[in-house]
Formats: C-alpha cells, sequence, structure tokens
C-alpha cells in the first residue's frame, strides 16, 4: 500500500454520504495520492476502533521527550486535538500540535515495537526521520495507518484501549499490527465535529475500566436497541442481550463473571447501524 504522495493526477469521488466527514474535505482522492490535500490545513485524528482523537497529555508545551501523545473523547475539541501535516519528501510529513507546536516521534527514537514505546512530543526545530511519518492506506476508505520513518512502526493506543481521559499513551507497534486500533481517520478541524448529542443513537458507556458492572445510556435512542453483544479478546461471544430485556432509561451489564481484561461491546441498532467500544474489566 502507498503512503500519501504528491501527485497532481487523480479521480475525484464523492463519499457515500455526502454529509459524512471525509478525510480530505469533502470529496475523496481516489487511485492517487496528494500531498497538497492535507498540507496547510490542520486536522484531528480519530482512531477507528475507540472512536477517540489523539492530543499531547494536558496540552503540555514540554518538548523534552516528557509530554506523551495521548488519547482524549471527541468532546475535546481545542486546539490541543489539532495537528498540521507539514510535508518533507518521499510523501512524509512532521505532525505538529497546532497548539504547543511541538512534532512527534517515539521515545528516544526508539526501534522496539511491543506497544511499550511511547509518541512523545519534541520542539518544532526537529526534522530527523524519527520526526517524520507516512500515511499508509488501509483496505477501509478513509482510513490510514500511520508509520515511522526511521523505525518502520506504526502508531496505535497502548493496549488498543477505549479510555479517552487523557491516561492511555499513543504507542509504537510492528506493521505485523493490522487491526481496527491502527486504523486512523483525518477530520478537518475547520469542519463541524461529530459531538455524540448531535448523533440521534449516541450512547455513552461507563465505567470504564468496570468492576461489577457496565452501564448503557442512549437517552435518545434505548428504544432503537436491538441486540448487545460483549466479545472477548479472542472474539469469543461472553454476553447477549436482545431488545426484549432492556426497558429502562439505561442497560447495566452484569461483569461480575467476566475474567479481567479487555472485551468488545457491540450495539446493534433498528437503522442496522452497529457502534463499537472496547472496554476493561478489572476487578
Amino acid at each position: 500500500m502507498n503512503g500519501i504522495k504528491g501527485s497532481i493526477y487523480a479521480t475525484w469521488v464523492r463519499p457515500r454520504n455526502f454529509n459524512e466527514i471525509a478525510p480530505f474535505g469533502a470529496l475523496w482522492w481516489q487511485g492517487k495520492d496528494t500531498s497538497t490535500d492535507i498540507s496547510g490545513k490542520f486536522w484531528r485524528i480519530e482512531n477507528k476502533a475507540s472512536r477517540q482523537r489523539i492530543r499531547t497529555r494536558n496540552c503540555s508545551g514540554n518538548n523534552s521527550q516528557i509530554a506523551p501523545l495521548v488519547q482524549t473523547t471527541i468532546n475535546n475539541t481545542g486546539n490541543c486535538t489539532m495537528f498540521e501535516f507539514i510535508p518533507t519528501d518521499d510523501g512524509y510529513y512532521f505532525i505538529q500540535n497546532k497548539a504547543t507546536n511541538g512534532r512527534y516521534r517515539p521515545k528516544n527514537c526508539s526501534t522496539i515495537t511491543n506497544d511499550s514505546v511511547e509518541i512523545v512530543q519534541v520542539g518544532s526545530s526537529s526534522f530527523g526521520w524519527c520526526e517524520q511519518w507516512k500515511l499508509v492506506e488501509t483496505t477501509e476508505k478513509g482510513y490510514f495507518r500511520i508509520q515511522n520513518r526511521q523505525t518502520g512502526g506504526w502508531i496505535r493506543s497502548q493496549g488498543c484501549s477505549g479510555i479517552g481521559d487523557d491516561s492511555v499513551p499513543i504507542t509504537q507497534v510492528s506493521t505485523g499490527y493490522t487491526g481496527n486500533c491502527t486504523q486512523w481517520k483525518l477530520i478537518r478541524a475547520t469542519e463541524k465535529d461529530r459531538a455524540p448529542e448531535e448523533n440521534s443513537t449516541a450512547i455513552q458507556v461507563y465505567p470504564n475500566p468496570a468492576d461489577n458492572q457496565f452501564i448503557i445510556e442512549a437517552p435518545n435512542a434505548l428504544e432503537d436497541i436491538q441486540h448487545i453483544r460483549i466479545y472477548d479478546i479472542q472474539g469469543r461471544l461472553t454476553k447477549s442481550i436482545t431488545k426484549d430485556f432492556i426497558d429502562s432509561t439505561n442497560v447495566s451489564l452484569d461483569t461480575q463473571t467476566l475474567a479481567e481484561g479487555m472485551y468488545l461491546l457491540s450495539v446493534n441498532f433498528s437503522n442496522k447501524e452497529t457502534q463499537n467500544f472496547q472496554f476493561i474489566v478489572k476487578h
């Protein structure tokens, strides 16, 4: 798969839903890529699996590799969640934060790709290969993997966590990781953000991590939920609830019998929409 490279020819096509947010504005580049599409603009970076975005922890201006990139909720729409892609060469970019002017690299430019190396902030004067990144197309239209030029690793939230409270760092993994947790979408920062209250089928899930129970709230669409399923990390179904058992303003799931670890919550609605969330059980 190719990274985003400079090109002067392409085929324009509309997204399936013209109102949905496309990664490069209202139209897609299909077949060829162009660096001019994303440079000179500010973007928010959203994970496919967790539906969380990234920013510098505490919006710190510290550029000594202390401040890591972390996962934050889509409700966080400040300058700290806005990034500029500054082109270098061969389809690579510096990723620079609007609020701090910091750029990003794997800590100490480590080549370890086992999810333990944080992506951290350095100064805007840093310009080596460790600070350069390429967007690699996936098979999912509009999603990319973000690959470091020096190490070859790409980024994901540590442990593929769905927590969005600044506590989960963005880390480096090997290219052997090909799941949704390594896929990212660019959202134009000048466009209206998708806040949960704007979506009639938006739901909230908490607490995360969960101990004895896990709550699902869908104040505008609880009656539209058709099926709730929980899968373990191996993809095995551990719990299943149909609409016949949903009769209150929220759904409480008993997690006492679940072993500690990471789980996927899948909620199916009557309009055929499916929303997925990752959560952790910790007793």
